[in-house]
């Protein structure tokens, strides 16, 4: 049986094609100033491989039940060397989460909900 985060991400995927837009969107209405660490990545393709990395650590834990600790937290130091504190690095899993549950609606079911706190709580540091 596929895991809840997966379907979660298929579903999303299904309903509006790449999420990049609208996950980047949620992360500059709530921090406006990151946008601007963006400023040369005219073509999206640095966004992209963020968003990427990121779904291949959802994809991972929805696999393994497990989070690359020392892999998440190398991420975590480089976007630090950037400005990006601790706790907003985090936030963008959330707000993938997030995008995810609004863009399913009536869709969004407990499991997922579920699996994707499992998730977010072992994404952050202890």
């Amino acid at each position: 049986m596929p895991s809840a985060l997966i379907t979660s991400l298929e579903k999303l995927t299904f309903l509006l094609g790449d999420p990049q837009e609208e996950i980047y969107q949620r992360l500059y209405s709530r921090y406006p100033d990151l946008q601007s660490l963006f400023v040369l990545d005219t073509d999206n393709s640095v966004r992209g491989s963020m968003l990427q990395t990121a779904f291949e650590y959802i994809l991972i834990y929805a696999d393994i039940a497990e989070i690359d600790q020392p892999g998440l937290a190398s991420w975590r130091s480089h976007h630090a060397e950037y400005g990006v504190e601790e706790d907003v690095f985090l936030v963008f899993f959330v707000l993938i989460r997030d995008c995810v549950k609004d863009c399913l609606g009536p869709e969004w079911s407990d499991s997922m909900a579920s699996q994707w706190e499992d998730f977010l709580q072992q994404a952050s540091p202890s």
